[in-house]
């Protein structure tokens, strides 16, 4: 089918069994890049729920595992500074 983002996630037979007017388009999925890039609303670390033609922002939940979580998704200042050349600048990065 054309203009549906092709996936492994679920079989063709399947794909097949649902009515064309609750795919999505990869201009939806466009649409959401797009709006990462030119929308000051949509923010980093912010999810998107891409849906037929709609764009849902998904509200940022809780660590599941609360700091131990945190801990392992927080910036370590010296590989980013090794890797971009300059210093990350949030407040919460580990020095």
């Amino acid at each position: 089918m054309p203009g549906i983002v092709p996936t492994k996630i679920i079989p063709q037979a399947m794909l097949d069994a649902v009515e064309p007017d609750c795919l999505t388009p990869i201009s939806t999925i466009v649409m959401a890049y797009d709006k990462f890039l030119s929308d000051d609303n949509y923010q980093t670390g912010e999810a998107v729920e891409c849906s037929v033609d709609k764009l849902y922002v998904v509200p940022q939940t809780e660590y599941s595992n609360g700091q131990a979580s945190k801990r392992a998704c927080t910036v370590w200042e010296p590989l980013f500074k090794m890797l971009h050349t300059e210093n990350s600048g949030l407040e919460d990065a580990i020095a």
